[in-house]
């Protein structure tokens, strides 16, 4: 299906020796003719190229050599193979530019990557998707199977073992988000929140003291983390924020003010919190805080009604005379901006994922609707029209899914991946949205019924085109730095 696991190639070796000789094979054989003739240089530039078509390089050139039945690419092998060490292979070969290779990433899945997909995905069949109608009935917050998660590393993927968590990379985060959100979007925006928001930005500006108090508790499950940025007059624009911390001369920080739209603000122990410092300085002003929610000063309003997500609680909180003490700073004080938008960087990655679960489980159940579902004396999936539905729906699923791969590369690599993570959370909000929608077009009466999950796809689609940046944030980000104008 559309799974991530399709993109692995470790279980078909002899198609992806094929591909790489019927693509490559002009290249294989014009180094092989350099090579005859005496011109190493030349012979080392066919060299790379063919090396960049093959990311383990020299490894896979000894692996397609012996018994192939070109005889020109076992010549050529060979020919390439004496050059290995002179060649440097390239991410990818940009023929305009050979020196400024593009980045790419690797299509092959690592056991521990697939390992953790792997309970995920048992977790969310067996567990999440069975009482999803329920939670979303009901509007109940899903601790046990929250809780479940937590036990099984997934509320804290790629937090160090040594804070509690599975110590996984990005890939592994995006993977496993994918399979949650498949079972129930709900249960993979708490997962979210705990994995992106709440612990990236304890684990990169947080003290020792911080990581362990405050992730442990999270990634192992014990309790639940949110994250406070929007107000009720300040949404995109998170400069316009109006909760005050106000300094006082023993270095505590005296916070008052609201914030509004907090996923898992009901049932939140910890929460990073962002407020204004000094407001005269604008974003520079802003400070980022923990909160306890056990303290003094601290008050929940009412849980919100929202149209999807329906089990993951949402409320507005307010801070009265709340009392931060000077450990409870995260970062430097002024830096808090700059924390938040780091944050929601990594945050579109995991709601891409999300999107991506939401979309495969539509798609899934529509693949299978239109092989049973017959009118005029044939399956529905034998008419064009829904056929042209099926292929956009499978283009722009996977289209999603590549470049949340790569912007999750990217986070892994320690490269910046700002524009890719905001290009991978638009494309795949807007397919979810799209792929929902046709999904309860091509169910009709059945898809408009609440007998099925298709509506709640469709409901639990919007949200991941609004939060952690709307649609229409992604644009400006990816423009911005594509132009270099603002």
């Amino acid at each position: 299906m559309a799974s991530a696991r399709t993109l692995s190639r470790d279980d078909q070796p002899s198609r992806s020796i094929n591909i790489f000789l019927s693509r490559y094979r002009d290249i294989v054989g014009a180094a092989a003719r350099q090579v005859k003739g005496g011109r190493r240089s030349a012979a080392r530039a066919c060299c790379g190229k063919a090396f960049a078509a093959i990311p383990d390089g020299a490894d896979r050139l000894r692996m397609l050599r012996p018994g192939h039945p070109w005889p020109g690419v076992r010549r050529a092998a060979d020919a390439l193979l004496a050059f290995s060490n002179h060649a440097r292979p390239h991410p990818i070969y940009n023929s305009a530019s050979a020196s400024k290779p593009e980045r790419n990433v690797e299509f092959g899945f690592t056991e521990e990557q697939l390992m953790i997909q792997d309970v995920a995905r048992r977790i969310a069949q067996e567990k999440i998707a069975p009482s999803a109608e329920h939670y979303d009935r009901t509007g109940e917050f899903p601790l046990d199977n929250i809780k479940l998660l937590g036990e099984n590393g997934l509320m804290g993927i790629e937090v160090p073992t040594e804070y509690g968590g599975a110590g996984m990379d990005p890939v592994s985060y995006v993977l496993a988000m994918v399979e949650v959100a498949a079972g129930d979007a709900a249960h993979s925006t708490i997962m979210s929140v705990n994995n992106s928001l709440f612990c990236n930005g304890i684990l990169t500006h947080g003290t020792e003291e911080q990581k362990q108090k405050y992730v442990r508790a999270i990634a192992e499950g014990a309790e639940i983390g949110a994250f406070a940025l929007t107000e009720p007059q300040s949404g995109s624009d998170a400069t316009a924020m109006r909760c005050r911390a106000v300094k006082q001369a023993d270095g505590t920080y005296v916070i008052n003010g609201k914030k509004s739209w907090i996923t898992s603000g009901p049932v939140a122990k910890y929460i990073v919190l962002f407020a204004m410092t000094d407001p005269d300085k604008g974003a520079r002003g802003i400070s980022a805080f923990m909160i306890d929610t056990g303290r003094a000063g601290f008050h929940r309003g009412k849980t919100e009604p929202k149209l999807g997500i329906r089990a993951s609680a949402t409320c507005e909180i307010e801070f009265a005379d709340y009392v931060a003490q000077p450990d409870d700073l995260l970062g430097e004080e002024g830096h808090g901006f700059k924390i938040a938008m780091g944050v929601l960087d990594a945050g579109r990655i995991g709601i891409a994922s999300q999107a991506i679960g939401i979309a495969r489980a539509a798609y899934e159940a529509t693949l299978a609707y239109v092989r049973e579902r017959k009118a005029f004396g044939q399956p529905i999936g034998a008419f064009q029209m829904t056929q042209a539905k099926i292929a956009d729906m499978k283009c722009k699923l996977d289209a999603a899914l590549l470049l949340t791969l790569r912007a999750a590369w990217l986070k892994g690599q320690k490269q910046k991946f700002t524009t890719e993570a905001a290009v991978a959370k638009l494309t795949a909000s807007e397919a979810a949205m799209w792929i929902a929608h046709q999904a309860v077009q091509i169910h009709a009466g059945m898809g408009y019924s609440k007998e099925m999950p298709l509506e709640r796809y469709f409901r639990d689609a919007k949200i991941t085109e609004i939060y952690e940046g709307t649609s229409e944030i992604q644009r400006l980000v990816i423009a911005r730095h594509e132009t270099g104008l603002r």
